[in-house]
C-alpha cells in the first residue's frame, strides 16, 4: 500500500479521479474527454463519431484514446503492434514524458 500511495501523492496531488498509473512512470488523473462532446447523441452517432477523425467527436476522442494507447504501449513493449505501431499512437508516444 505505501508504493501505490507514494505514486498516487507524486502524480495526483489534487486526488483527481478517475486516477490511472502506467506502470509507475506516467499517469492520467480526471476526466481525457470532455462528456460535452457526446451530449444530445444516440449510441450509434458516437461510435461514427470516434469512427471518423474529422467528426468533432473524433476531434475529442481520438487525441485521448491515442495518448492512453501509447501510456499502454509503453509499458507492453509496444505490443499488439498493430496498435501501437499506428499513426495516432506513435505520435502520442513523442509526447510522454521520459
Amino acid at each position: 500500500e505505501g508504493d501505490n500511495l507514494a505514486l498516487f501523492q507524486k502524480f495526483n496531488p489534487e486526488g483527481g479521479i478517475p486516477w490511472v498509473s502506467y506502470g509507475g512512470t506516467h499517469a492520467t488523473s480526471g476526466a481525457t474527454v470532455d462528456a460535452n462532446a457526446f451530449e444530445g447523441k444516440t449510441y450509434d452517432q458516437i461510435i461514427a463519431g470516434i469512427s471518423d477523425p474529422k467528426s468533432d467527436i473524433g476531434k475529442t476522442v481520438l487525441p485521448a484514446i491515442n495518448m492512453l494507447s501509447a501510456q499502454i504501449c509503453a509499458q507492453t513493449d509496444n505490443q499488439p503492434a498493430n496498435v501501437c505501431k499506428s499513426s495516432g499512437v506513435v505520435n502520442a508516444s513523442v509526447l510522454l514524458k521520459r
